[in-house]
């Protein structure tokens, strides 16, 4: 939360900057939408009461714990794909293991950082990515994991696309 003083007819920017797993989506006024951008510039005008809605970008879920733990890392296609605006991405690990992911478009930039240094055991799991803020288009989804137990560390790229 934040409140400021501005002058009548100043210039100002308010920025919304969200917390690891959430991902900004827009600025409201009474319940209308004013901006998509996180960084909202405007022109006092009158008294104004901005809320910036969030939401989560990603969760990861454990996949069934009878499950057999697996002998390697893996990372599975995205389902569904291409998806409008959620989809799944399944991987495993051999070993307690430090994840990290990120989503990245078609020049290599980084657009999101969706798993950030989760400490996870041995297992399957499932992120259920929401790409709801993005623009339609081709994006890559890059893993990588290193054990908190031995040497081994593992890195993998898969490509989404998202439809609007």
């Amino acid at each position: 939360s934040g409140c400021g003083i501005a002058r009548y007819n100043q210039e100002i920017t308010v920025s919304a900057e969200p917390n690891n797993g959430w991902k900004f989506i827009r600025w409201t006024e009474n319940e209308v939408e004013v901006s998509t951008e996180a960084n909202y510039k405007f022109i006092v005008k009158k008294n104004r009461n901005l809320v910036a809605v969030f939401d989560l970008s990603t969760s990861v879920e454990r996949l069934d714990l009878e499950s057999s733990i697996p002998e390697n890392f893996y990372l599975s296609n995205a389902y569904p794909n291409p998806f409008n605006p959620e989809t799944n991405i399944r991987f495993g690990l051999p070993e307690q293991s430090t994840v990290n992911m990120i989503i990245v478009d078609i020049k290599g930039s980084i657009i999101e950082n969706i798993v950030d240094n989760l400490f996870l055991p041995a297992g399957n799991y499932i992120n259920h990515f929401n790409g709801i803020g993005l623009s339609s288009g081709i994006y890559f989804y890059i893993m990588s994991a290193k054990s908190n137990i031995s040497e081994k560390s593992f890195r993998k790229t898969g490509k989404i696309i998202l439809l609007k």
